[in-house]
């Protein structure tokens, strides 16, 4: 699941040969420690019909350009390529989540009523032959872009949810959501930022969800918000029910208190 096989049994006196015996056929050795470790992906839209974003592809690039950068504790990254959130990324030091934002062809409804079925989320009803959205109420996952038959229920736009915090372990903690639908081409300088504002912020042995805790999610939205400033979510919004079902019940409703001073 950490994107990586296990090669079991190695004497430690024969770790260092093969290291080198593994380079030479251009396969580096995962690392633990404090430090930005191999990114986790589910199968995302390569593998995977839900998927609505190239979870892997991007898993990748942000090993390539981070992998083993040094911090306060360990930094994990997780890419689901939709809100089933298969790889936990609501659990990850930094999550992203594949979001569909659909849009209503009108022409080409037949008032069938299978996207309005296929909804789970109380987020579609039919109103004069036609389906209309609550979109406090919408997840961005597209299932019924993908009930549709007939094409009138199309992706308008895909990103990712921007997710921060989170962590596993005997004091679990759960993401924040930063931002939504921010374009892949963003996610790496989000990678960026938000590892520079750990640095600038944390402590020895802080994991950056107690960093949060401490400072704020309102400072690391500052520091994002140059970068993706449009895609930021708003206090406010995280009362919405789309982010109240996305976590167990009572989370979202108190994230501010959660995340430590909101001012800061």
């Amino acid at each position: 699941v950490r994107m990586s096989p296990e090669i079991l049994h190695i004497k430690l006196s024969d770790v260092e040969a093969v290291g080198r015996e593994l380079a030479e056929a251009g396969q580096k050795i995962a690392s633990c420690g404090k430090r930005t470790r191999v990114p986790v992906a589910c199968g995302g839209c390569e593998y995977n019909p839900n998927g609505i974003v190239d979870t892997q592809r991007l898993a990748l690039e942000i090993n390539d350009r981070f992998f083993g950068q040094d911090h306060y504790g360990k930094f994990k990254i997780t890419l689901s390529g939709c809100p089933i959130d298969c790889p936990h990324a609501r659990m990850a030091d930094l999550g992203f989540v594949g979001q569909m934002e659909p849009e209503l062809v009108a022409g080409n409804c037949t008032s069938c009523e299978l996207c309005t079925r296929a909804c789970q989320d109380d987020a579609l009803e039919m109103v004069d032959g036609l389906p209309v959205r609550n979109y406090d109420n919408c997840v961005s996952c597209g299932d019924c872009v993908k009930a549709c038959p007939f094409d009138a229920m199309v992706p308008k736009r895909k990103g990712h949810a921007v997710l921060a915090g989170g962590k596993g372990g005997k004091h679990m903690l759960l993401t924040e959501p930063v931002a939504n639908f921010v374009p892949d081409e963003k996610v790496l300088d989000v990678v960026e930022k938000v590892s520079e504002w750990y640095r600038a912020k944390g402590k020895r042995g802080e994991r950056i969800g107690m960093t949060i805790a401490r400072v704020g999610t309102n400072s690391l939205k500052e520091h994002l918000k140059e970068t993706i400033g449009e895609y930021l979510v708003d206090s406010s919004d995280l009362k919405k029910p789309r982010w109240v079902r996305y976590y167990p019940p009572g989370v979202a409703e108190n994230f501010s208190a959660l995340k430590g001073p909101q001012g800061a």
